[in-house]
């Protein structure tokens, strides 16, 4: 491309236009060369512009371009400037090579040259490069104690200049091989070098074609000391070999390749109760003593160990000489001469009975174990030390909410806790782990859909026969019913001891006027019955009337809020409206009286509940408001405010007094506590109790009057 000094594009050529991805010259013409630059390369090409002519010096500069579409190549780029014809500067010519399929090429080939270099580094051999005669040109050594000379004594020169002569010759006859065959290998030499005497084998290929014009042939050298070293060792063992294979605890046979034995060990006679020579002269004697059961087994054995190439095992049954079962463990694996020639099996026997009658009690104990675990009412898991969940029972599974318990496997057991929990069960899993186990242990546990129950576990530590910590046994117990029907009977046993005060206290007033009208009545029969004392008599009577009937109250207010606390025995499906209807005309002596109005949704729904419950629950907000409500004309709303997706039917009783006093609110769904004009305080906890039976909730508070919203759910058992 020609770019004028200030860098706008005079001119493309069509290589230009498809490389940066272009259809006509006049797309590019008049824009600023740099726009072609992606923008972290623009102020550093602006740069070298100036800078390169200032100097004087340019040449090609590596940078980043961008294509119409947007898309980035690498590229080189070299700015050569043309003159006008008084010899002044008029603008440049740049030169863009795009270089991805260069650069592409240059990363595979560096790859290779890596790959190459890693794979060598990782040879354990000596590497030359050497000619048919033996020069050596290059090495490449693991460790530098392995050459025989240093580099600079051997680099240009023959082997047999270098090397003494035993070990030159036999590399020299490699040598002619490679050059006739192309390769050669397994010739062995030893040199004494400055640390001992090592032994080395050689491997020699042609770099190109055998006899191939240069000649040059790479050499490897293994050290193959050790190698010698235990060859050697292995024949010197093998002089010793009877004597240790004769008195070997276990079994031991030589099978030739004809299925004839070349050794027995004498501890066949001690297993089998069969002699050594027995054995010898009877090659089916093996066959003949094993389990019926079994020989099938052992002639399936006997034809893949016949192909096999590698160690084979079997555990089969075999009958001894005095008649009792022994179990035995036959492993057996080919043996072959230092050429490869195939020399039978070595066959290795060993008495198992103990250990397979210890493995069947404890499969049989296992299997106990696991079918208490399974029949168990309480989750039982187990957990490694970490805290990993490796079995589980399917109790514990339904516990949490899971499908089965493999979905439990490989969890953390602090995964069923809320975060909340967790502190707390890590310092007990250490005072587990001090103390071995604990017990009654209560934590919130987390189902699968995230909602909790509360549970009880008690964990022990496992420990194996070295008496090391292995694993954590836990036992769960779902105590949520258990920990609400505490909390209902501690709620119980609150009223009772309210009820106790109450009746102590309420009762006594009343029962304290009868007694005192009674003794007084008694003196006034002991004298005269004048007028007056007639009169005395009957004012007495109606003060006794007045407190029996004040104690009568009472005790009906507390069997009403002892009733309310109850189950359901029948249900039906109530409507509400027609429930107040009937205490409106109950009550219309009572509403009358106070100058009040009722006004009641004309449909307040249908609950399924016992309509008693229903019955007392509204009576009691009405009779509630009527005695509280300090307008002068009271008005008594009951609204229904509809149902919930939940289920619930929810409904608002209100006023339009002065309302409820804040120090009240707090507490005027407690038993017995009574408001100014209040009897027995016993309404609004008989509401609350009714409430609660059917699932629901209530609150007090005030707004232009005393308001109670509340909710409730069809009652299910």
């Amino acid at each position: 491309m020609v770019a004028d000094l200030e860098a706008n594009i005079l001119s493309v050529s069509s290589r230009t236009l498809k490389m940066f991805g272009y259809d006509r010259p006049e797309e590019m013409v008049g824009l600023s060369g740099f726009e072609f630059f992606v923008p972290e390369d623009r102020q550093r090409a602006g740069a070298n512009f100036q800078r390169r002519f200032l100097s004087g010096k340019l040449g090609y500069m590596d940078y980043t371009f961008v294509r119409a579409d947007g898309s980035r190549f690498p590229g080189e780029m070299n700015v050569s400037p043309f003159n006008d014809s008084d010899g002044n500067i008029k603008g440049v010519v740049a030169i863009v090579r795009d270089v991805s399929e260069i650069r592409a090429t240059y990363s595979e080939l560096l790859d290779a040259t890596e790959r190459l270099e890693a794979t060598l580094s990782a040879l354990p051999d000596l590497m030359f490069e050497v000619d048919t005669e033996g020069r050596i040109f290059d090495y490449r050594t693991p460790r530098d104690e392995l050459l025989y000379e240093s580099p600079e004594r051997f680099i240009g020169r023959r082997v047999a200049d270098v090397l003494p002569p035993e070990a030159a010759d036999i590399i020299m006859e490699s040598v002619a091989e490679a050059r006739r065959t192309g390769k050669s290998s397994g010739l062995t030499y030893s040199l004494r070098l400055p640390d001992a005497v090592r032994w080395f084998e050689l491997s020699i290929a042609a770099k190109g074609e055998p006899g191939g014009s240069d000649g040059h042939m790479v050499a490897l050298v293994r050290d193959i000391t050790q190698r010698m070293f235990a060859e050697e060792a292995l024949q010197r063992s093998e002089e010793r070999f009877r004597t240790v294979a004769d008195f070997t605890y276990d079994w031991e046979i030589w099978s030739r390749p004809d299925g004839s034995s070349a050794y027995v060990s004498p501890s066949c006679q001690r297993i089998t109760g069969y002699s050594r020579a027995e054995f010898m002269e009877d090659p089916e004697l093996l066959l003949k003593i094993t389990h019926p059961d079994d020989r099938e087994t052992i002639l399936a054995h006997r034809e893949s160990e016949r192909v096999s190439l590698h160690a084979m095992q079997l555990d089969f049954r075999i009958i001894n000489r005095e008649g009792s079962e022994r179990w035995i463990s036959h492993m057996c694996q080919p043996v072959h001469s230092e050429d490869g020639t195939p020399q039978g099996r070595r066959i290795s026997n060993r008495d198992i009975t103990e250990r397979m009658q210890t493995e069947r009690a404890l499969a049989e104990s296992e299997t106990l174990f696991r079918s208490l675990v399974e029949a168990a009412p309480d989750g039982v898991t187990l957990a490694d030390l970490e805290g990993k969940i490796i079995s589980a029972s399917q109790s514990t599974a339904d516990l949490h909410g899971y499908d089965g318990a493999e979905e439990l496997i490989g969890m953390s057991a602090f995964d069923l806790l809320p975060a909340e929990e967790r502190e707390r069960a890590a310092a007990n899993k250490r005072k587990t782990l001090s103390e071995g186990r604990l017990t009654g242990l209560e934590y919130n546990l987390l189902k699968k859909d995230g909602s909790t129950f509360i549970g009880e576990m008690n964990t022990a530590l496992i420990r194996d026969s070295a008496n090391n910590p292995r694993v954590f046994l836990t036992t769960t117990r779902d105590i949520t019913r258990r920990k609400r029907d505490q909390a209902e009977l501690n709620a119980l046993n609150a009223d009772l001891e309210a009820f106790a005060r109450t009746v102590s206290h309420d009762l006594k007033g009343p029962l304290a006027s009868i007694s005192m009208s009674n003794e007084l009545l008694h003196g006034l029969l002991a004298g005269p019955l004048t007028e007056e004392a007639r009169s005395d008599m009957a004012e007495m009577i109606g003060t006794t009337q007045r407190s029996l009937d004040r104690a009568l109250v009472l005790i009906d207010d507390l069997l009403s809020n002892a009733e309310a606390g109850e189950k359901p025995t029948e249900t039906t499906v109530v409507d509400v409206a027609g429930v107040i209807k009937v205490l409106m005309e109950e009550q219309a002596p009572l509403i009358e009286s106070c100058h009040a109005r009722l006004l009641v949704d004309t449909d307040l729904g249908r609950i399924v509940a016992d309509a008693t419950h229903i019955y007392q629950l509204f009576s009691n907000l009405i009779t509630n408001a009527l005695k509280y409500c300090d307008s002068k004309r009271p008005n008594i709303e009951i609204r229904f405010l509809g149902d919930e997706d939940s289920g619930a039917h929810r409904y608002l009783a209100r006023d339009d007094g002065s309302g409820i006093p804040p120090e009240a609110l707090d507490k005027i769904f407690e038993p017995f506590f009574k408001g100014n004009n209040g009897d027995s305080g016993i309404g609004l906890s008989i509401v609350d109790k009714i409430v609660r039976s059917y699932g629901g909730d209530i609150r007090a508070y005030n707004d232009g009057g005393a308001c109670f919203e509340f909710s409730l759910m069809d009652y299910r058992s």
